[in-house]
């Protein structure tokens, strides 16, 4: 999952988006989302499950949606590692409860760095926030090598089908 491999233009998402991402932020409200993103990347996450993400010391807790309903922890890796600590910090500086879902609508520079690399007009940034992370997240697995089972789990998808759709 930490590797960065080299990833097709077919692709939901990218690094480069993420940098723009990270780029564009400027508030810790900002910051928040882009460690959200992050941790989606790392785990597969829906917009919904992003926005429940807590950590704590190492594991990385969500209430899980759809077919994984649910409060679910996961061990986090180095990289999923440092961006949850980011997020604990700045929650704990700023009092941020785990779910602020007014975000998606107003942060209009993000989601507009997000859109540009995946030329999607930016009416469709609501969808593709945190979407485009668990698609990318997934096709740097498949890269990876690893077995279709193991990413429709990781995932959340119901079917193979379903899978080859998305990453």
């Amino acid at each position: 999952q930490e590797k960065l491999g080299k990833i097709s233009s077919k692709s939901w998402a990218s690094m480069r988006g993420f940098e723009n991402m990270c780029k564009l932020a400027r508030s810790p409200e900002d910051w928040e989302l882009c460690a959200m993103a992050a941790l989606s990347m790392s785990f597969g996450l829906r917009a919904v499950e992003a926005l429940s993400v807590s950590y704590d010391g190492g594991t990385v807790h969500y209430a899980g949606a759809k077919g994984r309903r649910g409060r679910h922890a996961e061990e986090a890796g180095s990289w999923a590692r440092e961006w949850g600590e980011i997020l604990q910090m700045l929650r704990a500086r700023h009092g941020f409860p785990p779910a602020r879902s007014a975000w998606f609508h107003s942060r209009a520079a993000l989601h507009k760095g997000i859109a540009e690399p995946v030329g999607r007009p930016e009416s469709d940034c609501k969808a593709l926030c945190w979407h485009l992370w668990r698609r990318y997240g997934a096709a740097q697995l498949r890269l990876l090598g690893a077995p279709t089972q193991s990413l429709l789990r990781w995932g959340g998808w119901a079917t193979p089908s379903m899978l080859r759709v998305y990453a």
